[in-house]
């Protein structure tokens, strides 16, 4: 756009901006997620690992019983660890979702934003600096 065309359009049409709107239902998907994962880590500690050794039985049906066990413990710890993993998953995808919203916001026009920038407003204390707004303070002794 050439300088004569920009002061001839409407302000709104100088916004422009990279992020469409989001539909609340995209965060949805990861709460869902996550809500999964803590029913996975849940079932994973909610099973019962441990099993009570009887010694009437015969060895080979204690073996039996002691390998099921060990092999139930593996598949438990595997849940566990899957339901860490779509927790962590659906934070990430919820926390991008939060700063893509954050950075796509354009409610602060270029005023204001300048006006946040001006140094003028910060203060000097405790340093060497003059300030030029501020009003002139005579040494007294």
């Amino acid at each position: 756009m050439l300088p004569q065309q920009i002061d001839e359009t409407p302000d709104d049409t100088l916004i422009v901006c990279c992020c469409t709107a989001r539909d609340e239902r995209c965060t949805l998907v990861p709460m869902l997620i996550m809500i999964v994962g803590l029913v996975f880590m849940v079932v994973g500690f909610a099973v019962p690992r441990g099993y009570d050794f009887d010694p009437n039985k015969p060895a080979r049906e204690m073996e039996a019983t002691e390998n099921f066990y060990i092999t139930l413990g593996y598949h438990l710890d595997i849940c566990i660890t899957v339901g860490m993993g779509f927790i962590a998953l659906g934070g990430m995808i919820v926390s991008t979702l939060m700063l893509q919203e954050a950075f796509c916001n354009n409610e602060d026009d270029d005023e204001s934003f300048s006006e946040y920038l001006n140094l003028a407003n910060y203060s000097n204390y405790g340093t060497s600096v003059t300030n030029d707004h501020a009003p002139n303070i005579q040494n007294s002794r």
